[in-house]
């Protein structure tokens, strides 16, 4: 990661506490954070992978990854929110997808 968006990274980060007393990190998910979303993908359930994928899904293929991974920050933004208390483990991602057509409008998922 370079210099740049390691800063980028560091500013939008922030330890959330939670109203049971427990705390989770939020901050922007980077191409590093690829192993966690394969981890994550695989504590899954089948409903929940089916719920998320609209399909029956066995593991998430190394295109879906690049794409959930690589995002550009601007049109494509993710955030990535982490347990701090079981050794950063992920606990979810969201993210958004602008139009091409019509910036002003963006698919969350």
């Amino acid at each position: 990661m370079d210099d740049d968006l390691a800063d980028f990274i560091r500013r939008r980060t922030a330890e959330v506490p939670l109203r049971d007393g427990g705390r989770v990190v939020v901050r922007p998910l980077t191409p590093d954070d690829r192993e966690a979303l394969r981890e994550g993908f695989s504590r899954l359930s089948d409903a929940s992978r089916r719920f998320r994928f609209l399909a029956a899904k066995g593991a998430i293929s190394e295109r879906e990854l690049d794409y959930l991974t690589n995002v550009d920050y601007c049109d494509h933004f993710a955030w990535a929110v982490f347990d701090p208390d079981e050794d950063m483990a992920g606990v979810g991602v969201a993210r958004y997808v602008r139009a091409s057509d019509d910036p002003t409008v963006a698919e969350p998922a």
